[in-house]
């Protein structure tokens, strides 16, 4: 899998480009790290409108919660669509919202009553805090709650950021042969696992795969590791095709737009 995971960061952070290149016109003031607890983050106002900003947190850490001196964030295809729409959906960016979901970084304080995390901790952290309250959430199912707290879900801000604090069961930590930017590839990881668990993948299976962005390269890398014998990807940019060859797709297959010709899955059945 570690050879997997390589391919799929090098094809996800190529959309990080545009925010490096941001960060490297900064004036070298907030470049550096300042008094204790000087942030930064990447802030969203409106669409097209990202500020790089610097505020104080303060020193006091809540209840449960660990302060997280962030690593590695990857650029979801969310955060691209916030910042040249402003919106996904009923999503709405009403007021600055820090971008970001997909981190790992280390523990550089903790608050009170935290169990099992220290400061110097290696975590990767998950995104989405429910309230714990209803009825999902006490069915073991809290991904579903209505009233999560999800990362860069207006007004949530999100992990682009110095410094994030956290709740410290929702951070997991890394092992020592995993780095901060493939620990930032766990979140987006889950969604393949979960959709191979969903779909019963299993040795000798074969598994359809519409997009071989990164999280169809994630699905793909799942499916192998769940004993997939064949698996189909499709997309329509063609270039993306041959990343998934190497990952091992059986067939990888460009499905134009507007092509209402041919049936290239019929054909690879």
């Amino acid at each position: 899998m570690k050879h997997m995971a390589k391919k799929i960061l090098q094809h996800r952070l190529v959309l990080s480009a545009e925010v490096s290149r941001g960060f490297a016109a900064l004036p070298e003031a907030l470049k550096t790290a300042g008094p204790a607890w000087t942030n930064h983050a990447a802030v969203l106002y409106k669409a097209n409108d990202l500020r790089f900003e610097q505020h104080e947190l303060p020193e006091e850490i809540a209840r449960g919660h660990v302060r997280v001196a962030v690593r590695a964030v990857g650029i979801c295809a969310s955060d691209v669509h916030f910042l040249k729409k402003g919106r996904i959906g009923s999503a709405v960016v009403r007021q600055p919202m820090v971008i970001g979901h997909e981190s790992a970084g280390e523990v550089a304080a903790v608050g009170p009553e935290v169990e099992g995390l220290q400061v110097g901790d290696r975590v990767a952290l998950e995104p989405g805090v429910p309230c714990w309250h209803n009825s999902y959430s006490r069915a073991g199912k809290y991904n579903l709650d209505p009233d999560i707290r999800f990362f860069a879900t207006p007004p949530v801000h999100g992990s682009l950021a110095r410094y994030i604090d956290h709740p410290w069961d929702f951070c997991f930590r890394l092992p020592s042969n995993v780095s901060y930017e493939e620990g930032a590839m766990v979140e987006p990881l889950s969604n393949g696992i979960q959709a191979c668990r969903r779909g019963d993948v299993k040795p000798g299976k074969s598994v359809a795969i519409l997009g071989a962005g990164p999280m169809g390269l994630n699905a793909l890398a799942c499916a192998k590791a769940h004993g997939a014998a064949r698996v189909v990807i499709t997309d329509v940019r063609e270039d993306n095709l041959p990343t998934a060859v190497k990952l091992g797709a059986w067939k990888a297959l460009h499905t134009p737009i507007g092509d209402p010709g041919s049936d290239p899955l019929a054909s690879a059945a």
